[in-house]
């Protein structure tokens, strides 16, 4: 069984809330927002919390900046750990040598503008920003996240 992990961001505050880069865990990290005690929750209120998809970018080690490299070593993983970026909910993504982005997605989709017949889902999808097609999400690892629609909202105009 995968992981299952989030991530949430203060759209107040304009940042990612702790631990990114790492993501919450279901068990353990989530519950803290109900554990609380004497804060406010009210402060709490404006965030959106995305679920990891499961799945990795095409990112190679080589391509990361030096500080990402530290990072990742400094969680006591190594180079051979690298397997992509994790892609999240909400995160823009392209495929390389094509000047298109499409929006990670979770819920019920119908890409019946990208095939002849209509074909429903429910689950992880991705649309694209230029013209809105609905694809089902499959080989990802093709893909490279460009940012995502909290903190790159210029990502999201049409080219």
């Amino acid at each position: 069984m995968r992981t299952l992990k989030f991530r949430a961001y203060d759209k107040k505050e304009k940042k990612w809330l702790w631990p990114y880069p790492d993501g919450f865990h279901i068990i353990g990290e989530v519950t803290v927002f109900d554990m609380l005690g004497n804060c406010s929750m009210s402060k709490y209120i404006d965030f959106e919390i995305v679920q990891w998809t499961g799945l990795y970018d095409n990112t190679k080690w080589e391509d990361l900046t030096t500080i990402e490299h530290l990072d990742w070593i400094d969680k006591g993983q190594t180079k051979d750990d690298w397997k992509g970026k994790e892609i999240y909910e909400g995160d823009i993504i392209a495929p390389p040598n094509f000047d298109c982005k499409a929006i990670v997605k979770f819920g019920e989709y119908n890409n019946d503008r990208a095939y002849e017949e209509n074909v429903c889902g429910y689950g992880w999808y991705y649309e694209t920003i230029e013209d809105n097609q609905i694809w089902d999400m499959y080989d990802l690892q093709m893909y490279k996240i460009k940012g995502n629609i909290y903190e790159n909202p210029e990502l999201l105009k049409g080219e």
